[in-house]
């Protein structure tokens, strides 16, 4: 409930930049814009709606965090000054939740991550035997990896916000390299860009406007946190 210490406050409209920047560019981003693809709109679409869809996220969050970094408040007194003491809790409950799930997913696009790597480093691990039902839509090697992936980022977990600065920094330029190369990667991989350029959307408008529709429903899909 207290505000953060003066000496603590070491967090400058740069290192709220640089954390926002890189927070884009994870498999959340790149599976939302491959999602744009699959559902018969083409790249010329997939631009505009990754711009629309974050720069419409980007308002209310920039709106809600303005009183805690000026005044260095916690969410928790943010929330009461809303929903008053007792309501602030459903409020708080809801984005524990929501940071649960959120964690979550990233952590299975972690894990995925991890299986692709020790396939590469050692191509025995694809032949681990599955030892779990159907039923559990998670296969042995699956679980694995998930758990090396837990292991990974638990201790970055641990580490104080206050003292969380120089990764952003680290990330803000290793995040755009790893994007590019692995883009020259995937090209070079394909032996050139393909079709990918002169593709139309395979949708077009109608009675039920199916174009707009899937345009409006891919940008409402994006989500930061």
């Amino acid at each position: 409930m207290d505000p953060t210490p003066p000496e603590q406050q070491n967090w400058s409209i740069w290192s709220i930049v640089a954390y926002w920047a890189t927070d884009v560019l994870n498999l959340s981003t790149w599976q939302t814009a491959s999602a744009v693809l699959a559902v018969g709109l083409s790249w010329r679409e997939a631009i505009p709606i990754m711009f629309l869809g974050n720069l419409a996220v980007a308002i209310p969050i920039v709106l809600n965090g303005a009183i805690g970094s000026k005044l260095h408040i916690p969410f928790s007194v943010v929330a009461t000054s809303s929903f008053g003491y007792y309501l602030r809790y459903f409020s708080i409950v809801s984005r524990a939740v929501l940071a649960m799930f959120w964690l979550g997913i990233q952590s299975v696009n972690g894990s995925q991550c991890i299986t692709i790597m020790l396939r590469a480093w050692a191509p025995s691990y694809n032949d681990i035997p599955n030892q779990l039902p159907a039923s559990a839509g998670l296969t042995t090697q699956g679980f694995i990896s998930f758990f090396l992936f837990w292991i990974i980022q638990l201790p970055l977990l641990l580490i104080h916000p206050t003292k969380l600065k120089p990764l952003f920094w680290i990330k803000l330029f290793a995040a755009p390299v790893s994007a590019l190369a692995l883009l020259g990667w995937s090209v070079h991989k394909a032996g050139g860009g393909g079709e990918i350029f002169a593709q139309r959307a395979s949708v077009s408008g109608s009675r039920e406007h199916p174009y707009s529709f899937l345009f409006f429903l891919s940008s409402s899909s994006i989500s930061l946190d």
